[in-house]
Parts: C-alpha cells; sequence; structure tokens
C-alpha cells in the first residue's frame, strides 16, 4: 500500500493507480463559479427562512397599517421671509466684521424668530388666543413654539413652517409669526439706528482731533530734518552720489596700476642686479637713459678707450704699459656709467613710490566722500520713510472721517425704514394635505423593518439550525461530489424490507434511486473498478446500513459477484435484516477460530453473499487495524467483484477511519433533516485527513422535489440523474422543461 498505509503489504493489481501511490482520489465536482460561494450561501440562508422573511414583513406592513389608519392627520403651512442685512458700519466693508457671514446671520434671525418674545408678539397681534388648536391652553407660547419650525434657505431666505391638525391654524398662525418678526425689527433697527448715529457722531469727532494731532507732527518732523529739503532734489544727489563712485572706482585702478608698477620695478631689479638693460627702459619701452648727454658722453668715451684697448692688445702684450693704462681708464669709466645708471634707478624707483603714496591718498579720500554722502543718502531715506508713514495715517484719518460721514448721511436717509430690508416673499396658506402620517414613507419604513428584521431572524434561525436541508448544501459543505440522492421511503415501514427496498419493491422511485446510485459508483471508481467500498456516515442514524444493504443487492443484481461485509462491531445490524444467524461471521475469521467459507452466507438473492459482524468483541478497533483484516479483505477480493463493506460512523469511533484507509474506495451517508452541518464538515476533514478514495455523497430521506435544485430530473419521471451543467445544456437545446409543472421530454 502507499505511504499513509498503517499496513506493510503489497498493493492490489486492481486497486486504483492512485490509491497505490498513496493518493487521496475525490471525484471532480462541479465548481462555482469564482466570487459566488458567499452569494449562494446568502441566497440559500434566504430561501430557507422565506416563510420568516415574509411573515416579519407582513407583520411590520400591518402595523403600519394600523398606524396609518388610527393616527390623527396634521397639516402644514409655511411663509417665507427674504432677509437683507444693512448694518451701518465704522471701518469699510473689506474690515468688515460687526454682522460675520451671512450664513451666520440668517442663523441669528431663524433662531429669533422661535424666541419667546417674537411668538409672544405674534399672538398679541394676531388674536391666535381665539384660534380652535389654542382654544383652552394655557400655554400658548410654548404650544406655537411646538407647531414651529424655522429654517434657513439658499439666496438669504428663511422659511416659517407651522404644522397643525387645523390646516387654517397653521395658515393663520404662520402669517401671525411672519408679521410679528418684521415689526419687532422695524422697532427695534430704529432704536438701533439711533444708538449707532451718537457712536458714529461721536467717532467722527475723534478721528477728527486724531487727524490735527497728525498733521501737527508732520509739520513739527519736517522742520527738525532740514535735510529733508534736499529729499526732493534727490536727481542732484543720486548725480553727486554717482560721480563719486566712478571716482573712487578710477582712483582705486589707478592706485592698483601704480602699486603694479613698483612691484615689478623691484622684481625687475632683484633679478637682474641692477646690470640689466631692461632696467634702463622706461614704463614707455623707451631708451630713458639715451635722453642724459652726459650719459650719452660717458658712452662715447667708453667706446673710445674700448677701442684704444684693442688696438695696444693687438700690437702688445698683456703687461705693457699702454695696454695697462687703456685697460684702467675703461674701468673707470664703466664705474662712472654704472654709477650713473645706479643713480637713475633709484630716481625711478623713488617716483614711482610717490605715485603710488599719491594714489592711495586719493583713494582714502574718495572713500570718506562716498561713505560721508551714503549716510547722507540713508539719513534722508530714513527721514522720508518716518515723513511717508506719518502722512500715510493722515491720509487713512482723512479716508476715515470721510467714511463716518457718509455712514451718518445713510442713518439719516434709511432711519424711517429701519435697518434691514425684510420682504414676505410667500404668504402662508391653508393647506388641502396633511404631511403627517407620510403614508409612503411609513410603509417603506415597516417594508424595510420587515425585511431587515426578516433576514436577521432568518440567519439566526440558520445558524441555531445546523441540519442539512438542501442538496445543495451538502455537496457544498462536504466538498465532495453528489453521487445520488435517495428519496424518502414512506411505503415501506420495517428496516429488514427497507434495507431490500430494491427487491421488495423493484419499481418505486427508491430502488431506482439505488440503481442510479450503482451506475454512479461505476463512473465515479474508473474503468478498473473499485471492489472493496466503504459505506459510512458522519453519525449514526443517517441510513448507512440501508444504503449499503441495497447498493450490495443491485451490484448483484448487476451481475457483480457481490459480498456484503458487516464491519460494524459494535451495533451490527445486517445479519438481522438478512435474516441470518451473528453466531459466526467477521470475528471468528479474524481471530483464527473459523475459516471464510464457514463464516460467509449465502443469501436469497443470487451472485449476493453476506459476512456479517459475528460475536460483538471487546476489541473492535485492535480486530479492524490487524494485520488479520487485510489478509481477510486481500483474500475476499480474489473472490467477489464488488465487497460492500458497511463501517461504524467516522466521527465517534476510529473503525471506519481505518476501515477507509485500506478500502479502494469510501461513500458517505447523509440524511437530510436530520444530518449536522458541523459533523459532516468535521467528517469531511476526517476521511481526508486518512487520505481515503473518496467516491462521493450519498443522500438519504431527500423529499421530493425539496431542496433540490431545479436542473434535476427526479426519479419518479426516468430515474436519470444527470450533472447540473448537462441539465443547463438540456433546457438551453428544449430537451427539458425545468418548471415545476414541466417534465422531460422524450
Amino acid at each position: 500500500m502507499g505511504e499513509h498505509e498503517p499496513y506493510d503489504l503489497p498493493a492490489k493489481a486492481n486497486q486504483p493507480l492512485a490509491m497505490r501511490q498513496g493518493v487521496s482520489v475525490v471525484g471532480e465536482v462541479d465548481a462555482p463559479p469564482p466570487g459566488n460561494e458567499g452569494l449562494g450561501s446568502f441566497l440559500q440562508v434566504l430561501w430557507r427562512g422565506w416563510w420568516l422573511i415574509a411573515c416579519c414583513v407582513a407583520l411590520t406592513l400591518g402595523g403600519a397599517a394600523y398606524y396609518l389608519s388610527q393616527a390623527t392627520p396634521i397639516y402644514r403651512s409655511y411663509g417665507r421671509l427674504y432677509v437683507d442685512a444693512r448694518v451701518p458700519l465704522i471701518v469699510d466693508d473689506q474690515q468688515q466684521q460687526l454682522m460675520g457671514t451671512p450664513w451666520n446671520f440668517l442663523q441669528t434671525q431663524a433662531a429669533l424668530i422661535e424666541s419667546s418674545p417674537i411668538v409672544s408678539r405674534a399672538i398679541e397681534d394676531g388674536e391666535l388666543a381665539r384660534l380652535p388648536s389654542l382654544a383652552g391652553t394655557t400655554n400658548r407660547i410654548g404650544a406655537i413654539k411646538g407647531m414651529l419650525k424655522v429654517r434657513t434657505s439658499t439666496g438669504d431666505m428663511i422659511d416659517v413652517s407651522v404644522e397643525s391638525l387645523v390646516p387654517e391654524d397653521a395658515a393663520a398662525i404662520a402669517n401671525a409669526m411672519l408679521n410679528a418678526y418684521i415689526a419687532y425689527q422695524s422697532a427695534h433697527m430704529r432704536n438701533t439706528a439711533q444708538e449707532m448715529l451718537k457712536i458714529l457722531e461721536a467717532e467722527k469727532a475723534r478721528r477728527e482731533e486724531d487727524l490735527v494731532a497728525i498733521r501737527k507732527q508732520i509739520t513739527d518732523f519736517q522742520l527738525a530734518n532740514d535735510k529733508l529739503a534736499m529729499a526732493n532734489d534727490s536727481g542732484a544727489l543720486a548725480s553727486r552720489y554717482n560721480d563719486l563712485s566712478h571716482s573712487l572706482v578710477q582712483a582705486e585702478l589707478d592706485a592698483a596700476n601704480a602699486r603694479t608698477a613698483l612691484e615689478n620695478l623691484a622684481t625687475a631689479i632683484r633679478e637682474s642686479g641692477g646690470n640689466s638693460r631692461l632696467l634702463k627702459f622706461d614704463d614707455t619701452g623707451e631708451f630713458a637713459l639715451g635722453k642724459f648727454k652726459e650719459y650719452e658722453l660717458l658712452i662715447g668715451r667708453l667706446d673710445e678707450a674700448s677701442q684704444a684697448l684693442e688696438k695696444s692688445r693687438q700690437l702688445y702684450t698683456e703687461e705693457f704699459p699702454l695696454v695697462k693704462d687703456n685697460e684702467k681708464k675703461v674701468e673707470d669709466i664703466r664705474k662712472l656709467i654704472t654709477s650713473f645708471e645706479q643713480d637713475w634707478l633709484n630716481a625711478r624707483v623713488t617716483k614711482a613710490r610717490e605715485r603710488l603714496e599719491a594714489a592711495d591718498g586719493l583713494v582714502k579720500t574718495l572713500r570718506k566722500s562716498t561713505e560721508d554722502m551714503r549716510r547722507e543718502v540713508v539719513e534722508i531715506n530714513r527721514l522720508k520713510v518716518q515723513l511717508g508713514a506719518l502722512q500715510g495715517e493722515q491720509e487713512q484719518a482723512r479716508r476715515m472721517v470721510g467714511l463716518i460721514d457718509e455712514r451718518i448721511k445713510a442713518i439719516d436717509i434709511n432711519q424711517e425704514a429701519g435697518a434691514f430690508n425684510i420682504q414676505i416673499v410667500e404668504v402662508a396658506r391653508p393647506s388641502t394635505t396633511p404631511v403627517k402620517p407620510d403614508r409612503a414613507a411609513t410603509l417603506r419604513y415597516a417594508l424595510f423593518l420587515g425585511l431587515a428584521s426578516g433576514i436577521g431572524l432568518a440567519f439566526l434561525w440558520n445558524w441555531s439550525d445546523q441540519k442539512i436541508r438542501t442538496v445543495d448544501e451538502a455537496a457544498e459543505l462536504m466538498g465532495l461530489p453528489l453521487l445520488g440522492t435517495i428519496p424518502t421511503i414512506r411505503t415501506v415501514k420495517e428496516e429488514p424490507a427497507r434495507s431490500r427496498v430494491v427487491v421488495v419493491e423493484p419499481s418505486s422511485v427508491a430502488a431506482e434511486a439505488y440503481r442510479t446510485l450503482r451506475t454512479a459508483v461505476y463512473f465515479r471508481s474508473g474503468h478498473a473498478g473499485s471492489k472493496t467500498i466503504v459505506v459510512t456516515s458522519a453519525l449514526p442514524g443517517e441510513g448507512k446500513s440501508v444504503t449499503s444493504s441495497n447498493l450490495a443487492v443491485v451490484m448483484a443484481q448487476a451481475g457483480y459477484n457481490t459480498l456484503l461485509l458487516d464491519c460494524d462491531l459494535r451495533k451490527p445490524v445486517v445479519h438481522r435484516w438478512m435474516g441470518m444467524s451473528q453466531s459466526r461471521g467477521l470475528t471468528q475469521a479474524l481471530s483464527g477460530q473459523m475459516d471464510l467459507d464457514e463464516v460467509i452466507q449465502k443469501s436469497d438473492i443470487a451472485g449476493l453473499d453476506v459476512l456479517t459482524s459475528g460475536p460483538v468483541p471487546n476489541n473492535p478497533v485492535e480486530l479492524l487495524g490487524g494485520m488479520a483484516f487485510l489478509r481477510v479483505l486481500e483474500e475476499l477480493s480474489k473472490r467477489y467483484d464488488r465487497i460492500i463493506i458497511d463501517s461504524p460512523p467516522l466521527i465517534p469511533l476510529a473503525d471506519a477511519r481505518i476501515m477507509s484507509a485500506v478500502a479502494d474506495a469510501t461513500i458517505i451517508v447523509a440524511r437530510l433533516g436530520r444530518s449536522n452541518r458541523r459533523a459532516m464538515k468535521l467528517a469531511g476533514d476526517i476521511i481526508r485527513s486518512c487520505h481515503a478514495n473518496v467516491l462521493g455523497l450519498v443522500l438519504n430521506d431527500v423529499e421530493r422535489r425539496v431542496g433540490m435544485s431545479p436542473y434535476y430530473y427526479y426519479y419518479n419521471e426516468y430515474g436519470y440523474y444527470p450533472s447540473r451543467a448537462q441539465a443547463k445544456q438540456l433546457e438551453r437545446a428544449g430537451a427539458i422543461d425545468t418548471s415545476p409543472a414541466g417534465k422531460p421530454k422524450d
């Protein structure tokens, strides 16, 4: 077997390849479209709890209808005001802060309309006390406030609405509130205008005093700073400053040139030692010493003496007196020339130094003059700034006095009309249609509440009720393919007969369902087939023993040499249903007390043998988990084409896990309306952990047309159970009709 099996026996030759390699083979399931799992579960819960949703909706709509029939109608009338703020201001419009933003102003006026003074005035001026809706009311102000609603609107509008049982009273109260507000504002703003006039006149007098003081301050400032007179001739001052700046730049350039010439002359003297001929030229490149006649005479004498010396040397030796005399004469003349040149160089250096000192002195003088001029310009500019600030204050004070004067004139003109421009845009009129109760809104809220509460109860019921109710729910929960559904068997009540329903009622819907299951097992197990098939369930009472018995019968009826093996060594039932003895069975074969030929019993159905459990042992897990069980199973596989094993449930016991791991295939049985969701999910996890080859799921006790998709045929039609995808293709082709009354076409 594969790596997952606890036995070290050679794999059966006829086992599926995947099983021999230790790989669990689970039948393919038509996967739902991606992202639709959550939607499908949601719709499934709604479908299961539709009656709860319907009841909740009916109750809420009924309650809403009763409320609407008993509610007293309330009528609403409303009027509209246009309010434009025109408040006299001390400052200009850009500095307006007194009234705040228009929206805040409208909010304030809306709150004012709802205030007690306005309501009290409306009661007095509008004679509202005689209205039927206020008759007998002691607190009329509170009653009107309860009816009144004021809100701001766009475009400086204020809407005043009143709700009352009498439509005429609602209109009368709304109009009285509008008139009371206008009267209150007119009286209030006349008083406000008079107070504002006094404030503005006092402010004007103070501003005029400030203006006079500023003028005197400007005059005193100009007299104390006579330099401001030069500020009027700013062009000449700037021209003088520019001339000084240009002269300073030129002087600094001349000083730099003089310093450079002196440095160059000193460098040349150091490098030439005073004998370089280059030193005999001035800055213009002319031979400067040639301008001195004395120097020219010395040069001429040196040439004559040199020629005489040369001639004497040609005639005489070096020691001859004439030669000596001529040499001394040449030497003396050269000393005179060198002395003359040195004096000339000293004079040239002195002149360069004097030129540099003169240039530096001029630069210093011009710098001082320029700095003095700059300071004077800065001082004048500072004084001009101070004067400009004083003049600005003077201009601002003059403008403020003029603005206040204009405000005083405006108050004089509008004093009688008031400060606010208030107009009644729309007069309140009695309404013919009640606003409360709102029938459409009430019904909508009731419908929404009914749906919400119904859906909530449906999900609560779905959460609390863990039983499997539909075929699709069971298949999706376990993630297994659906091999078949067994309808509810109503005509046969006794368990022995139900375990052989394919024989007792061969033409029944249930018998046809078991034959369909046989076909599904054949196709799911592959062409080679699975010899040993374990039939188990999550918990007891889900119909696994009935399913295994009937499956064994239909296998035998199909011509397979079949053995029904009862491996439920705790609560066996096969021997009782088949009418056989339990005195000999599997436990004797596993313990070695009897041979297989002695314990296998023939049934009354051709091709079907039965191996009962035998006496109930004390150690069923050890018997089934030992090597003896494998040897028995291997021997039986050689004798029979199909071995249907009835095993205990998966969850409470380990027996079914052991058998599922060593068998060729496993079928899980569940019962609609009884199987628990949590148990089925746990069973699916357990069977996958055993690496069993699970063929699929069989559902018992399926009501006709209950919990099934409309894409399934039903067994009482033709006994054919196509897949959902095949049914959809047949429906599109017109081969079937999936309506409740529809029947498959030939």
